[in-house]
């Protein structure tokens, strides 16, 4: 199946910032402990909030809203993506793993599968098709 190149930029982006985002979360649950534990004269997300010159307590939901926000957006994102890692092959996972995840250029992964480089390209076509099939940016294909 040939993909829109939009939606492969879009793939290929979602895939290339996975560990990123997985790193975002971990840190998010320390920032949403440490708003929870703010008091007083505080810095919440770089805002200085004083006592008395502003409603900590407002600053400190709305921040802690943004935050929530970003984590739910972020957890969506790497589900969809733990879903379709799930879905694939092995040899199509690990290209992924080099290729995105990695950043490995395609001679290293076609080596690394023992594989031509074409069949490399092959894959990883295959490999975002079935993303995409799995994100629902798609319509599935017929089992008959």
């Amino acid at each position: 199946m040939m993909l829109d190149p939009t939606l492969v930029a879009g793939i290929e982006y979602d895939l290339r910032h996975y560990r990123r985002w997985q790193a975002r979360l971990a840190e998010l649950a320390a920032e949403l402990a440490d708003v929870s534990e703010r008091r007083g004269d505080v810095v919440i997300l770089g805002v200085r909030v004083q006592q008395g010159h502003s409603d900590p307590t407002c600053a400190t939901a709305q921040a802690r809203e943004r935050l929530w926000r970003e984590r739910r957006r972020l957890q969506r994102r790497v589900r969809r993506i733990d879903h379709f890692l799930k879905a694939v092959s092995s040899h199509h996972r690990r290209l992924v793993e080099l290729w995105y995840f990695d950043g490995r250029p395609s001679h290293v992964v076609a080596r690394r599968l023992h594989v031509a480089r074409s069949t490399a390209y092959r894959m990883r076509q295959e490999a975002l098709a079935t993303y995409a099939q799995v994100a629902g940016l798609v319509p599935q294909r017929n089992a008959g």
